[in-house]
């Protein structure tokens, strides 16, 4: 056998079994958008993903914080500007209920200081 045949062997071995030593993945999401035709769009995209097990949507913060304490869903997908809240405190909620969760922020910003002060928040460790 040729040195080459016997590493791209080789290399087909070790990516089987490191492959079949992953864990299945079964990734819960939320999304929190008070558009209905959004949750819907986002859902279905999402829930047509193999590694995506379930897919939760809510229309606003308090329901997202109330599914995020039960659920502790691995991604909060949430819309930056949902009426009559303060998104950035909401997103330090729902870091302190849900730590382990990712969010991603959906926002249309021009103010680069509200962007900022989104990532910071959604990123900082939950205290």
């Amino acid at each position: 056998m040729s040195q080459v045949g016997f590493e791209q062997e080789s290399e087909s071995k070790y990516l089987e079994s490191a492959i079949s030593a992953l864990p299945e993945a079964s990734i819960t999401v939320m999304i929190v958008d008070d558009h209905v035709l959004i949750r819907q769009a986002i859902s279905h995209i999402l829930s047509s993903q193999s590694v995506i097990e379930r897919v939760v949507t809510v229309q606003d913060y308090i329901e997202a914080r109330e599914q995020a304490v039960k659920l502790q869903p691995d991604i909060i997908w949430l819309d930056m500007h949902i009426s009559c809240s303060n998104s950035i405190t909401e997103i330090g909620r729902l870091r302190k209920v849900s730590p382990t969760s990712r969010i991603i922020v959906l926002a249309d910003l021009e103010d680069e200081q509200e962007a900022f002060a989104a990532m910071n928040v959604s990123i900082r460790p939950a205290s």
